[in-house]
Formats: structure tokens, sequence, C-alpha cells
């Protein structure tokens, strides 16, 4: 299918540029849409480990969530937690910026 076509492509060019974000990115959302949920979580994860953003976060938190038969554990404890604080500290300091930048501050690597 195209997609799996795709989802190729992706992890030839993540060989060659593993820290590309947009790469990354894509690599999740089409491994999700192929039902391969160890590749989207390695993805989402990767993300995270360069730059994280309440999105991300949140979209992590859901896929483990659902793979976990929607059980919480203690990682989605922790996303969700990191993604409120990460929302507060947005709306806190005048929310726009945070829009228009679409970067949070933090940066942290899950177990």
């Amino acid at each position: 299918t195209q997609a799996k076509a795709l989802l190729e492509a992706v992890n030839n060019r993540l060989k060659q540029q593993p820290n590309n974000l947009q790469y990354l990115y894509l690599q999740a959302n089409t491994a999700v849409q192929l039902q391969d949920f160890g590749t989207a979580v390695g993805a989402y994860k990767s993300i995270l480990a360069i730059q994280a953003s309440p999105r991300i976060i949140a979209e992590l938190a859901q896929l483990l969530h659902f793979l976990n038969k929607g059980e919480f554990t203690e990682e989605i404890n922790i996303l969700l937690a990191t993604t409120f604080s990460g929302l507060w500290s947005c709306l806190h300091n005048h929310f726009a910026p945070c829009l228009n930048s679409g970067a949070v501050v933090l940066r942290f690597k899950l177990p």
C-alpha cells in the first residue's frame, strides 16, 4: 500500500537524518495508520527527546493508553502531568506566544 511505501521511505530518510522532527512525526503518524504501534511509540519518544510539546506528549499518552487497554500506567500519568503543566505554563504566560512558537521548554527521556 501507499502507507507502507511511505513508512519505508521515511525510515530510510531517518537513517540519514535521525533527528529530523518532520520525518519522525510522519513516521509516528504513518505507523499508527498501519497499526505498527511499536514504531509509532518509538518515533514519539524520539521526538520528545529532541523537543517536547504538549501536543506530542498528549498523542503519545493517548497511544499508550490505547495499547494498555484503557489502563493508566505510571508513564501515562507522567505524560499527562507534563502536558497539563506545559499547557498551564502557556496559559499563565499569555497563551498566544506559546501557540505561535509551538515550543515548550521541557526536554526529557521517557522510560
